[in-house]
């Protein structure tokens, strides 16, 4: 049935039961598993919240139905927060959503599932940290998500427990705030964004330890507009490395207009098996004159450097840039070891 009043779960008042206590890794204890019978399950979905303000802590949750039908707002979550006339607050801290106490993967469709109401994944403490993985989404549509492993075993380290899709269609993705980045590593994408979502200061393909990891198949995808990862402010760029590509802006076929004004800004990505950042998913975008092509972010050109020269606390650095007049542009430079693929990556902005 679904859950319309306040409410209260808290797994961590069984005894023997803790709540994470490291700032890197995780040490939670959980202790209740709820289970919604495993792989061909029907059970839709686990936790069905439509209105109130409600707060789930220190529980497993397993095994839902892997199955959802959205036209009819049926889904196999873990977690579901949805509701019109007064929709639901959820707080979602603590857990562990497709992993068994033990650790073992027993997914479903979707770790949290949320139909544009107020969800707060994680937060900024060691205690509210989530542990995703397992799933075919991880997390669907939450307001803010913050200080989560999404990808990981329940300790934050161990590979092969990936979600097919670790954050879908969010808002606000970690922070500047300490604690607010998530690790998000192992799923074969890590972060799905269709407009507005602001994804600043996670770590995208590391381990919480910043050590090199399985990595994601695509860490970032960027499917609509207006999205922005990274930024000008301190803290604001994400560390994307160890995937196989970084940041992935693509538009749906024949709907050029659909993946345009997408900010990258900041970013620390290295270490990526193919590209750092690929427009269009169809190899390097080649410079055209004066940039009239259309697609992912206009197939921006990128600028032509010539020269760098070294001189006691400065750096030249000479080139050009052939684009659409008479735009103004906001160019950055970054340093770093060279990149084996000459795919433009760069450590340090």
């Amino acid at each position: 049935p679904a859950i319309t009043d306040d409410v209260t779960m808290d797994g961590y008042t069984q005894p023997g039961a803790s709540a994470n206590t490291l700032a890197v890794g995780d040490n939670a204890v959980i202790l209740i598993q709820i289970d919604g019978g495993g792989p061909g399950s029907l059970v839709f979905p686990g936790l069905h919240f439509t209105s109130g303000v409600s707060t789930v802590r220190g529980l497993s949750l397993t095994g839902f139905s892997l199955l959802a039908v959205p036209e009819a707002g049926v889904f196999g979550a873990a977690i579901l927060a949805d509701g019109f006339n007064q929709p639901p607050t959820v707080h979602v801290e603590g857990n562990f959503l497709g992993l068994t106490p033990a650790s073992q993967v027993r997914g479903s469709y979707g770790g949290v599932v949320s139909g544009a109401v107020l969800v707060f994944v994680g937060g900024l403490t060691p205690a509210q940290r989530n542990i995703i993985s397992g799933n075919q989404v991880g997390i669907e549509g939450a307001v803010v998500v913050q200080g989560n492993y999404i990808g990981t075993s329940t300790n934050g380290f161990g590979e092969g427990y990936g979600n097919q899709i670790g954050i879908n269609l969010p808002y606000i993705v970690g922070g500047t705030d300490p604690g607010a980045a998530n690790v998000i590593t192992g799923n074969q994408i890590g972060i799905n964004a269709t407009q507005n979502a602001i994804i600043k200061g996670n770590l995208i393909g590391p381990y919480p330890d910043g050590s090199v990891a399985v990595g994601n198949q695509t860490g970032i995808k960027l499917t609509g507009v207006e999205n922005t990862v990274g930024g000008l402010g301190i803290g604001e760029g994400n560390v994307i490395a160890c995937n196989f590509t970084g940041v992935s802006v693509l538009s749906p076929p024949g709907s050029p207009e659909l993946a345009l004004k997408n900010t990258i800004l900041s970013n620390s990505i290295f270490g990526n098996y193919l590209f750092g950042i690929d427009l269009g998913a169809d190899g390097v975008t080649h410079n055209d004159f004066d940039d009239g092509d259309t697609g992912a972010n206009n197939l921006q050109n990128v600028p032509d450097l010539s020269a760098t020269t070294f001189a006691p606390g400065s750096t030249i650095v000479a080139g050009g840039w052939n684009s659409t007049p008479p735009t103004t542009f906001t160019r950055q430079y970054f340093n770093g070891p060279t990149e084996l693929r000459g795919s433009g990556m760069g450590t340090h902005p």
